[in-house]
């Protein structure tokens, strides 16, 4: 393809991007069936389990995104110091980074476990009890591993600031195998129902989060960390990383509140609007993993460029990672609108969840071939520069004043259930996508210092 071709002596060539985003990809598949592998054990127990699952599983996307958010706004700073090769700062941002994301989750966590029941009575008080009662159980117990999947976030943040996604793949490999193995066990022969399911999760994350941090104060990486108890972090950097971090944070974490909030409009449509929506949930990664990697690695890239203060080579590389994004994601979409049928039906649930279910995942799929990339890759090339603000802005405007509002619109006013929901996500794609793209080719991000 003449149009993916690239110039010589390119600071990173095609085969350094797909060689970086292969294994996020693989990861990213590999956690996806870990929520296929929840939901499918989980659908044991019928559809109310899998209800009260999905709705905690919201929650849990939700805590887990102002952690990724403020793990990348560090993971930026690192990159960019390694840019302009000071390792010495690239290691002390790396380590503040860990030291403050970690403590945050102390305080978040100690908020859900006092007070979930009224969290989970105040945004999804309108479901059935008993699907009400599977989410206390669930979420009794996934709180807990809020610490340890912020050591995870943050520590696979610092390998692939570094260039390294092998070693975030095998973390994920070692977390997941026991993740599965544990859920086998507490699920078909300890009989713990959702319980086994959430404890599975807070024991991996526990055991590989804190092995992953670990594995950062070995001097075979390529910037590493020395006496993690120790604070060393500058006034400059500390402000860099919650500049980056914070409006980062902040739009994570107010789009999965939206996304809260739409889970709220779907609670009231019924368990089988609930129970469709958690299955094609649980399959849609296996589109958008590999947005995921080229999002993750145009992050990487385009944040050395900037720090080795090279901006033009910054705005060649969010061109060309968006071109691969396409081509890749494309082909993967078709593949798995091929396949959704038998996909969707592999839970064994009631024809009727199994048809809304696929329907959901053929118009998730068909819109997001054409908009995602544009919506959330270029968006993460935009952040790489450190132009968050503007994309907290933009997000944060389309999932309040547009996707929230028309939903809500388009389920109460048009009577179009769950459907109306969808059709309006793709709709937001697209709008945001337009944006990014504008403000690209404008070019104010070039002026934006982060080290």
């Amino acid at each position: 393809m003449g149009f993916l071709k690239q110039p010589k002596n390119c600071r990173f060539s095609n085969k350094t991007i797909l060689l970086f985003v292969l294994p996020i990809f693989l990861e990213q598949i590999m956690i996806a069936f870990i929520g296929i592998a929840d939901t499918y054990m989980v659908s044991s127990f019928g559809e109310a389990a899998v209800a009260g699952v999905s709705l905690v599983t919201s929650i849990d996307k939700f805590v887990k995104s102002i952690f990724t958010g403020l793990a990348a706004g560090a993971s930026v700073v690192v990159s960019q110091y390694i840019g302009a090769d000071d390792k010495l700062n690239a290691s002390k941002s790396m380590k503040a980074g860990i030291q403050i994301l970690f403590l945050l989750t102390i305080i978040i966590t100690a908020i859900m476990v006092i007070f979930k029941k009224k969290v989970l009575s105040l945004l999804f008080g309108a479901v059935e009890s008993d699907v009400m009662q599977s989410s206390i159980k669930y979420f009794s117990v996934t709180a807990f591993s809020y610490p340890f999947v912020s050591l995870f976030s943050i520590g696979c943040s610092s390998y692939r600031a570094m260039g390294n996604s092998r070693t975030t793949f095998y973390s994920s490999m070692l977390m997941l195998s026991i993740n599965l193995l544990l859920k086998y066990i507490f699920i078909y022969h300890l009989n713990l129902g959702v319980t086994g399911a959430g404890l599975s999760s807070l024991i991996a994350y526990g055991i590989v989060g804190i092995v992953l941090i670990c594995s950062l104060h070995s001097t075979n990486n390529k910037v590493w960390l020395s006496r993690i108890y120790v604070y060393e972090g500058t006034k400059k950097m500390i402000k860099s990383i919650f500049g980056i971090g914070i409006p980062n944070g902040i739009e994570n974490g107010m789009f999965q509140m939206g996304h809260l909030l739409l889970q709220n409009l779907m609670s009231t449509l019924g368990t089988v609007a609930i129970a469709a929506n958690a299955l094609y949930s649980n399959l849609s990664p296996l589109y958008h993993s590999l947005n995921s990697g080229f999002s993750l690695g145009i992050t990487t890239f385009v944040a050395q460029c900037m720090g080795a203060g090279r901006p033009d080579e910054a705005r060649y590389y969010m061109r060309h990672i968006l071109k691969l994004t396409y081509v890749f994601t494309a082909t993967n979409g078709i593949i798995l609108i091929l396949f959704s049928k038998p996909l969707i039906s592999i839970y064994g649930l009631s024809q009727e969840v199994t048809s809304v279910g696929h329907k959901l995942l053929l118009m998730y799929v068909t819109g997001a071939i054409f908009a995602y990339p544009s919506s959330f890759t270029l968006a993460n090339g935009l952040r790489g520069t450190g132009d968050t603000k503007f994309t907290m802005t933009v997000s944060l405007c389309s999932m309040f004043g547009i996707r929230i509002g028309l939903a809500y619109i388009a389920v109460y006013v048009f009577k179009m259930g769950i459907y109306g929901v969808q059709l309006i996500m793709i709709f937001e794609w697209f709008e945001k996508g337009i944006i990014y793209h504008i403000r690209e080719r404008r070019g104010k991000w070039q002026n934006i210092k982060v080290i």
